[in-house]
């Protein structure tokens, strides 16, 4: 996604990019990307406050359906499935985030819980859908299912990216101060870094067994 207001879908080929796909629905940029956990749907969300649904085939693309989120002027920031591909968490500049179900009608959409208002609000999903994380100008906020809404408070800047582990005992956050931060689930720091520049994204690489090595490797 980008400013030209398409979703492109590319393939891999002999080493070379192939274009797949170019859908231009969105009125506006293409903030956010999210695939399904079985990879067979692709969500698009963007400046237009629209999020789409998108069926993802050998031959590329296909609309399933668009609904624009509710009572906001503000666009998309932030999309993340839930594990069982049904359900998936949208977030917008004003704080908000909402939950929306994919069934057999239209989605249905309701307003989860709201976050402080913030220019950016980045989200996590644990690979369980149990757990979310967002980002805001100085804090990582945990969601738990049943639990009460934990922060995280270490950064000094706009946190820009999360990531979970695979098995979800362990959060990574980015942010505008130039620190890497690796916290358990209680709130812990198990590591941390910074450099003077800011980081813009995280992942943990998959692990062949139990949590991913988070001990600081390259840069």
């Amino acid at each position: 996604g980008g400013y030209d207001t398409g979703v492109h879908l590319y393939t891999l080929k002999d080493m070379q990019l192939v274009e797949m796909s170019n859908e231009k629905e969105h009125d506006g940029a293409v903030r956010a990307l999210q695939f399904s956990p079985d990879g067979k749907t692709l969500l698009s969300g963007g400046d237009d406050v629209a999020v789409f649904v998108w069926d993802v085939n050998e031959q590329g693309l296909r609309k399933r359906t668009m609904f624009k989120i509710e009572n906001s002027i503000f666009g998309v920031q932030a999309l993340g499935f839930a594990s069982d591909g049904k359900s998936f968490y949208v977030t917008t500049a004003t704080g908000d985030v909402r939950k929306v179900e994919l069934g057999a009608g239209e989605p249905r959409e309701t307003l989860a819980f709201k976050e402080p208002a913030t220019l950016a609000l980045p989200m996590a999903v644990a690979p369980d859908g149990k757990q979310l994380a967002f980002g805001s100008r100085k804090n990582v906020v945990l969601r738990q299912a049943g639990k009460d809404a934990k922060p995280f408070e270490k950064h000094t800047a706009q946190v820009n990216a999360m990531a979970f582990n695979r098995d979800g005992s362990l959060l990574a956050s980015v942010a505008e101060d130039g620190r890497l931060i690796i916290w358990d689930v209680a709130g812990n720091v198990r590591y941390s870094t910074q450099r003077p520049n800011a980081f813009s994204a995280v992942a943990f690489r998959p692990a062949e067994h139990g949590a991913a090595d988070f001990r600081r490797r390259e840069w």
